[in-house]
């Protein structure tokens, strides 16, 4: 017998020639392989998934260039069908809410303090990106005890390859977080920048910068950066841009097949939601609702009809080829989810959810804020020292109603029902499902949880179904926006007043600009800042243990552990690998 001292699977596979081995559990945690005759012999030992890895990718990485090289090329010698409209904007609207669009990206700079890194908790910055980045390249994890499978994290290979790609020229490592969470917060006004001025006309730029400003400076915004959620990211980011290309496709200012291709790329760099199921199936289940309401609405015309269910075919083609890698690891990891979940069914689900569920009621899911940690404790400690101003704060009470009201005004003045439909529902599912079990939701949440298969995912349901609820505020208040010039005839009151409104929501998600919401150690008396200073024996430490032989293991114990150090760190990930 041969034995291989990684953690058992049974995707690990031992060949000698084209024979496959027989496959046993050896040393009681081990893989062995029973060789039934004396050597000299060759064996070859695979991880199953490593392959679909790297097929996967090189064939996505062909497959994209090439399609870049059509489009382009496609773009050069047609010309559009769609008919142009004449704007009167101003001329100087757009330039002004593209600059403004570039400074607003900045502000992740206003987060950091001097000579330290952003990490612990949920966020975990790698302190070798590269090596981090190297380490998602494979589907068997070796760093520490027994290895691990972790080809469901092939989604994370774009934000950390982002990390690695800051990283390559040698970048002090605070340089390095920096400049990924400017890129990162770029794309997410970009993205959604990009859609509403598509949705409601490029004349209106200032109204969409506004718009944008409530996207980026909410609440649930300001959660997710808390924890540098990858896959809330990823969704926020994807979901506007398959949003946009798909309005592109319906208006016929883009093919069909550019459009598939385009979706495939956007739910490449959306990769990262595949880190978290729910967020993923919100995001996948949202742009399957708009699909499907497009074609309704191209029903009755043929060649509508058959434009956009060409489309879907290319979707779902591109989508495939370009995103496989890391699509089918995350399915499989999906159904072993959705078979281990007996624990966290029914009254048992309810009984977790009810803890997160507490500050959850309407007028807090409504307001966008509705995170647990808002309200909560340790021992005298606030998790979060400035939910209190929010809470307390008259100017910013009345002004955590106007994304809502706004909302409303736009639905009720828009002429544009079908987006009034899709607006609607968005909100409807953020806001009930958003509560979780608070007070009334607690049937609707509970029928759900018996009767809707795989909804047992939801265990956080604010911090998911929010998500839902913010884009549908964004489309609504890019609606009243528009509508509200019908009540200011003059221009210049109208700019005025609607970048009025853009500083509001800026100054409105505050901790964003002043890096409150990263407490500093001054802040903290029981628990961990999320300001850190790496000592150096640190990364001395990490390369000692990099540059050993692999014949060895490291074990930790206890397996499961939290990772607190005296220097100021404190993570369920630890820092030295």
């Amino acid at each position: 017998m041969v034995a291989f001292n990684e953690a058992y699977s049974a995707l690990w596979k031992a060949y000698e020639g084209a024979t496959e081995l027989f496959h046993f559990r050896a040393n009681g945690f081990a893989n062995g392989w029973r060789i039934l005759h004396d050597g000299p012999f060759e064996i070859t030992i695979r991880y199953v998934p490593q392959r679909t890895l790297v097929t996967n990718i090189y064939v996505s990485a062909v497959l994209i260039f090439i399609l870049a090289l059509f489009v382009y090329l496609r773009a050069r010698s047609s010309k559009s069908v769609a008919r142009e409209v004449a704007y009167s904007a101003p001329r100087w609207s757009g330039l002004l809410a593209f600059g403004i669009l570039g400074l607003v990206s900045l502000v992740p700079l206003l987060w950091f303090r001097e000579g330290t890194l952003i990490t612990g908790a949920d966020i975990n910055f790698p302190l070798d990106p590269l090596a981090r980045f190297g380490n998602r390249l494979f589907a068997w994890g070796v760093s520490a005890n027994g290895g691990v499978d972790q080809s469901s994290l092939f989604s994370s290979l774009i934000f950390h390859g982002v990390q690695a790609l800051f990283a390559a020229p040698g970048f002090a490592l605070v340089w390095v977080e920096r400049l990924e969470l400017i890129f990162w917060n770029a794309l997410l006004g970009a993205s959604f920048f990009i859609f509403i001025r598509e949705l409601i006309g490029k004349r209106w730029s200032v109204a969409a910068l506004a718009v944008t400003c409530f996207w980026l400076f909410n609440p649930y915004r300001i959660v997710m950066w808390t924890e540098t959620n990858v896959a809330t990211l990823a969704g926020s980011i994807a979901l506007p841009l398959f949003l946009v290309t798909a309005l592109k496709v319906f208006r016929a200012k883009l093919n069909p097949h550019s459009g598939g291709v385009l979706i495939g790329m956007i739910l490449l760099l959306g990769s990262g939601m595949g880190l978290n199921p729910p967020i993923m199936v919100l995001t996948l289940g949202t742009a399957l609702l708009f699909y499907l309401g497009g074609l309704v609405r191209t029903w009755r015309k043929k060649s509508a009809r058959a434009r956009w269910l060409l489309f879907g075919l290319f979707i779902f083609v591109w989508s495939g080829v370009l995103n496989l890698f890391w699509i089918l690891p995350f399915t499989v990891a999906l159904v072993a989810s959705a078979q281990a979940s007996s624990g966290l069914e029914g009254f048992q689900l309810l009984n977790w959810v009810e803890g997160l569920s507490r500050d959850t009621s309407l007028w807090n899911v409504l307001r966008l804020q509705g995170a647990w940690d808002w309200y909560q404790n340790y021992k005298s400690e606030p998790y979060i020292p400035y939910a209190k101003i929010y809470r307390e704060n008259l100017a910013l009470i009345t002004i955590s109603i106007l994304p809502f009201a706004l909302s409303v005004f736009g639905l009720i003045y828009t002429r544009q029902r079908w987006w009034i439909g899709f607006a609607l529902i968005l909100i409807t599912i953020g806001v009930v499902f958003g509560m979780g079990v608070h007070e009334g939701a607690l049937g609707i949440f509970g029928w759900a949880s018996e009767h809707i298969p795989g909804f047992w995912m939801f265990r956080s349901p604010w911090y998911k179904f929010t998500l839902l609820t913010t884009l549908g505020y964004g489309i609504a208040i890019a609606f009243a926006l528009v509508a509200l010039k019908r009540f200011i005839r003059s221009t210049p009151v109208y700019h005025i007043s609607v970048l009025a409104l853009a500083g509001l929501f800026i100054a409105f998600g505050f901790p964003l600009l002043t890096g409150s919401l990263f407490p500093t150690k001054t802040e903290r008396q029981e628990l961990n800042n999320f300001h850190v200073q790496v000592p150096s024996y640190v990364f001395e430490a990490s390369r000692w243990l990099n540059q050993q032989a692999r014949e060895g293991k490291v074990m930790f114990l206890p397996k499961d552990a939290a990772y607190n150090y005296t220097w100021g760190y404190g993570s369920a990930g630890d820092v030295t690998f």
